[in-house]
């Protein structure tokens, strides 16, 4: 019976063979996957977040309707670029009415106070990078829509008719010498990317990916934000998969472990569900990871969930979880995770539905040891 035990207790903690079992965010050691640092579970698949009070980093209270970005530390002070509605309307009118605001911290986690416009609607998801290369940083400001006032916009006009603008192309960067603008159009020698995500390596050179419904995603390497730039086909990543269907991917490249990684919105996608419920506490995020760009691996582990836990042992589980960036610090470290967070309590919130379109953005710090 013992030796029954003994068997059994071995073959449970048997979790790898490779790296490759661990996720590439750990070490396998005698067939145990050891996690780096930020990241938890038996084979290394989970984000380990922190508890975190109630409340947000940007539009919590008073509720101002955002749909997440990305904080950067400047001069001692945490600074967000954020998609927000104007009007004071919900998510259901992002086609028209989404600006990128700037707010300010002093904590990473917030909350962020509104300090100025930095790029007038038509503007959405936008992620702002640092260049440092030259000795002197030059913020690069990506994102969707061009900020030339694209449609007029709604007063939360929940029951319109009227069509979201046909062209809502990208101009993809603008960048500034401050957080604080002025911001200017830049061109990155890319064709549109929906929903851009660029990873900044320290010398300046680039990747950069984005997709939205695509079949085939691709990563672009550039010299510099300008490029020249080289592309190469993302193979390995399943776009719709058992109803799953991933978007809107974050990148970055883990030095730690020599490879690139991914973040992806992900939900569930049966053809006979309302809009409401595709997201409804089922799952949120996809990763996925290449140690050369071109082969990945995709995860069956969901990275983390719509849930929240609080310092007290209580827990909010919100309706939906998308727009997902991480924050990492001048060597690397993962610090926060960043999200827009909808529906306050499930079933009460629906992202995209008028009337019940209340959404947050949250920056939820990573455990370090």
């Amino acid at each position: 019976m013992h030796a029954l035990l003994a068997l059994a207790a071995a073959s449970a903690i048997a979790t790898c063979q490779t790296e490759v079992d661990c996720n590439a965010n750990g070490a396998c050691e005698n067939e145990v996957c050891v996690c780096d640092e930020g990241w938890k579970g038996m084979q290394c698949g989970q984000l380990d977040l922190l508890p975190i009070p109630t409340g947000g980093a940007y539009g919590y209270s008073p509720n101002v309707t955002s749909w997440g970005g990305v904080p950067v530390l400047a001069d001692g002070k945490w600074h967000l670029h954020v998609a927000e509605m104007i009007n004071g309307c919900g998510l259901h009118t992002w086609q028209r009415n989404s600006r990128v605001a700037h707010a300010v911290s002093e904590n990473i986690t917030g909350p962020y106070k509104f300090s100025d416009v930095a790029m007038r609607h038509w503007t959405h998801n936008p992620m702002v990078v640092v260049d440092n290369s030259t000795g002197r940083p030059n913020y690069l400001l990506y994102h969707i829509g061009n900020g030339l006032d694209h449609g007029t916009p709604e007063y939360c006009g929940y029951n319109s008719t009227e069509p979201p603008p046909a062209n809502i192309t990208s101009s993809l960067l603008h960048e500034s010498p401050s957080p604080y603008g002025p911001w200017t159009p830049v061109n990155a020698g890319l064709p549109t990317i929906n929903n851009p995500a660029p990873f900044m390596f320290s010398n300046g050179s680039m990747l950069l990916t984005g997709a939205s419904g695509s079949s085939n995603w691709t990563l672009y390497r550039g010299e510099t934000s300008r490029g020249p730039w080289t592309m190469s086909t993302m193979n390995g990543i399943i776009v719709t998969k058992d109803n799953v269907t991933w978007e809107d991917p974050f990148l970055w490249y883990d030095s730690q472990r020599a490879a690139y990684k991914i973040f992806s919105h992900a939900y569930w996608n049966p053809s006979d569900e309302p809009l409401c419920e595709k997201n409804f506490t089922r799952i949120v995020a996809g990763y996925a990871f290449s140690y050369d760009g071109e082969t990945w691996h995709q995860s069956e582990e969901e990275p983390f969930t719509s849930t929240v836990a609080h310092p007290d042992g209580t827990s909010t589980t919100y309706n939906t979880r998308e727009r997902h960036k991480l924050v990492f610090d001048g060597n690397g470290q993962m610090l926060a995770l960043a999200s827009g967070m909808g529906g306050v309590p499930p079933p009460n919130g629906c992202r995209a539905t008028p009337g019940t379109d209340w959404t947050f953005t949250l920056v939820q710090p990573i455990r370090h040891t």
